[in-house]
């Protein structure tokens, strides 16, 4: 059997006004409305539920009975409507995240603790990985994640603006020579991260070079900390070397090669409409963390 409500809003709306006037005024429709919708749920059930006049109108046996359910059925809807909305406005709850690396520690943590400390009925998990999270099968509410700006996509707004920096230590350089250009990383020793490559802007796009050397790491400390002993070459994020550059144990290379911009995006497992909690968690990072 399908429900059909057509009618018994207008219908318990009618009985409630006490009249075809008032609960049309009531539910901002037209008094025609009202009494077309009324005369097709009498016509659909086969039965008379009021007895009209032109002054005013009365229940049947049927109707009244018939009344009873519809306005308790309709305060159910009510209800689980109710429910459903509040459901997304609680703050309370719990919001897990990935994060990768040095942006995640250095930079989101302290974020997270500030949010938490203003919306203290909310819980935080937060996962550091570099792997490719699959949100809905782990059940994960949102996924910090980088790429290049010029790819972002229109709905792919930034949390967090960087710039990739690729740089040596002054021993390294007096020992090897200096890059002038990108070319002439072939003939030194590249400090690899994650990648097989590095990136540098060109023509508004970025253009991925090949790099090689006998070091490897999925960690940009690590990084950091071979490049300062002079091991080699090193691009990582800025946010790894605002020490490390302003002490000058580290230099910049190929500043005018155009280094790549890069974003931190948030993406939501579930796109339209996100728990408030996470959607106010996303709206608190980027208002804590955009540039610009």
């Amino acid at each position: 059997m399908k429900n059909n409500l057509n009618g018994i809003t207008e219908f318990v709306q009618t009985v409630d006004s006490g009249s075809l006037t008032e609960a049309a005024s009531k539910l901002r429709v037209s008094k025609a409305h009202v009494s077309r919708n009324l005369r097709a749920l009498e016509e659909r059930l086969g039965v008379t539920l009021l007895n009209r006049t032109t002054r005013q109108i009365a229940l049947t046996e049927f109707g009244s009975q018939y009344y009873e359910r519809c306005r308790a059925a309709l305060a159910e809807l009510d209800a689980a409507e109710t429910e459903a909305s509040n459901a997304t406005d609680r703050l309370g709850g719990t919001i897990r995240a990935t994060v990768a690396g040095a942006f995640g520690e250095a930079i989101l943590a302290p974020v997270v603790s500030d949010f938490l400390a203003l919306n203290p009925l909310c819980y935080v998990e937060l996962y550091f990985t570099s792997r490719l999270v699959n949100l809905l099968e782990e059940q994960f509410d949102l996924a910090f994640r980088v790429l290049p700006e010029s790819d972002a996509q229109e709905d792919q707004s930034p949390v967090y603006r960087y710039k990739l920096v690729t740089c040596a230590s002054p021993q390294y350089l007096a020992e090897n020579g200096t890059p002038e250009h990108i070319g002439d990383l072939a003939r030194h020793n590249c400090l690899r991260g994650t990648t097989p490559y590095w990136r540098f802007e060109k023509q508004g796009r970025y253009a991925k070079k090949t790099i090689s050397g006998n070091w490897r790491s999925n960690n940009g400390h690590a990084l950091v900390t071979a490049a300062k002993r002079g091991l080699g070459i090193i691009q990582v994020p800025d946010f790894y070397l605002s020490d490390e550059l302003a002490a000058g144990d580290l230099v910049p290379l190929l500043v005018t090669q155009n280094h790549m911009d890069m974003i931190i995006t948030a993406n939501f497992a579930h796109t339209r409409f996100p728990p408030l909690r996470v959607q106010m968690f996303h709206d608190f990072v980027r208002g804590q963390l955009i540039k610009g």
